[in-house]
């Protein structure tokens, strides 16, 4: 799901901005941040009422969530903050 939804992302932000390099920037600066949960998973808010041992984590306009499953973090989701986020979340 969250590669579909940077990929959604990237084709949003290239044609609305109408700069892929920008979109390029976007997208790294959000993949990047996966990093940051692998080292520090506790880091995120708990989002219980969106799914068991669900995290989020704001990283600019969006939010990344995330679960922690044994010694490894699974990225869930990435979804624009504006966004309804249970709709948006359960949407997919």
């Amino acid at each position: 799901m969250a590669e579909r939804d940077l990929d959604q992302i990237w084709n949003y932000f290239a044609e609305e901005v109408g700069s892929t390099e920008a979109a390029d920037e976007l997208a790294d600066t959000l993949s990047g941040s996966f990093a940051l949960f692998a080292s520090a998973p506790g880091l995120g808010t708990t989002r219980y009422a969106l799914g068991r041992r669900l995290r989020a984590f704001p990283v600019g306009n969006y939010l990344v969530y995330y679960r922690e499953m044994g010694n490894q973090v699974v990225i869930a989701r990435v979804i624009h903050g504006k966004r309804d986020q249970r709709r948006a979340f359960r949407s997919h």
